[in-house]
């Protein structure tokens, strides 16, 4: 296989994670519980308005969440931040795996 065909199967990859996630999320939304605050209070966390602003990429599609990500020129993971899609998908995938089967198999081969 060539490197194109590789780079092709790995976004198509990262195209199929992402809208999961995104299915994921909008079902999670659909069934949390609206909980009624009363006007007199003040919110716990005045940055809430904000956070809900930076989650807002989650309702971008796909393709446009790839090509903002891919288009920045930083090499810094806390860019990941501003792509919470993205973020969950690395901590997924990038998660090692708590067992030692793996190990144990590897070393009874050798």
């Amino acid at each position: 296989m060539s490197n194109g065909n590789y780079i092709r199967l790995g976004l198509e990859f990262l195209v199929n994670k992402i809208q999961q996630q995104q299915q994921q999320s909008l079902t999670a939304t659909m069934v949390q519980p609206v909980t009624a605050n009363s006007s007199d209070e003040a919110p716990e966390d005045e940055d809430d308005f904000f956070t809900l602003m930076s989650q807002d990429t989650s309702s971008a599609t796909t393709d446009n969440i790839l090509s903002m990500y891919t288009g920045n020129t930083s090499t810094s993971l806390d860019d990941l931040h501003d792509y919470p899609l993205l973020k969950n998908i690395f901590l997924e995938l990038n998660t090692a795996l708590p067992a030692s089967a793996a190990c144990e198999r590897l070393f009874s081969v050798a």
